[in-house]
């Protein structure tokens, strides 16, 4: 999906679309605010897996691409790492805070933040200027005019499927970039290891191998499960910002 909502957001902007995966994410947290028996997590499971397949990490390549529209190229790198770090920090304070709610109140007062963000972003986050120079950024010449030839068509609806890059312009730009393709595969090693982690490290009610072992050999509760992801968030925040 992310290189769908890419190229809609080079079309629509990137405000349009950040405030879709923004608001979809409060639905879920709404569920398990309301309530958290077997029926309702259930349909928080459901509308989870629907909602994360356009939101999970989405969020974060929008906000780097508007950071990208907005910061000189000079700056750029010291954005993302800035960029990064405050979203370190952000986990490291919320799972601070929850040390200091109950269960039920972390599902309430995740949902009224995830509502604050939504609201935030529309009223104060200024759009960021679309360049149409850059709609097609990752294929290559040759194939930019044949898409280009095929925008011309009258159909605009189905302008953005035919402008967005294929598996084969990917599988292109990989091979014809060393650089690219090298940081590809440090960002997928190093994304597999986090993922493992903090699916660990996850939710007291989710059992996981980790946590398994955490349990009966320490007697670890979910106040040390979230001592443990805030010594992670620090280190993030630290080597990021």
């Amino acid at each position: 999906m992310m290189p769908l909502v890419g190229n809609l957001s080079d079309k629509y902007g990137r405000k349009a679309l950040l405030t879709v995966p923004i608001t979809l994410t409060i639905f879920p947290l709404a569920i398990l605010a309301y309530s958290r028996t077997r029926s309702f997590f259930y349909a928080y499971y459901i509308l989870k897996i629907l909602t994360a397949m356009f939101c999970e990490g989405s969020v974060h390549c929008l906000s780097l691409a508007y950071v990208a529209d907005n910061v000189p190229e000079g700056r750029r790198a010291s954005a993302f790492g800035i960029l990064s770090g405050i979203g370190s920090c952000a986990f490291v304070c919320g799972t601070l805070s929850t040390r200091f709610l109950s269960t039920a109140s972390t599902f309430q007062v995740s949902t009224a933040m995830a509502m604050l963000s939504a609201v935030y972003m529309r009223v104060f986050l200024p759009d960021s200027i679309i360049n149409d120079n850059l709609s097609t950024p990752i294929i290559s010449e040759g194939k930019s005019d044949g898409v280009a030839n095929q925008n011309e068509e009258p159909d605009k609806k189905m302008q953005v499927f035919k402008t967005m890059p294929s598996m084969e312009d990917m599988l292109a730009l990989l091979k014809s970039s060393l650089t690219f393709s090298q940081a590809a595969i440090v960002s997928f090693f190093s994304n597999l290891a986090d993922v493992g982690l903090h699916a660990s490290l996850l939710m007291n009610q989710m059992k996981f191998p980790l946590q398994y072992y955490l349990k009966a050999r320490f007697h670890f509760n979910k106040d040390q499960f979230a001592d443990l992801m805030v010594i992670t968030g620090v280190a993030g925040t630290i080597s990021q910002a």
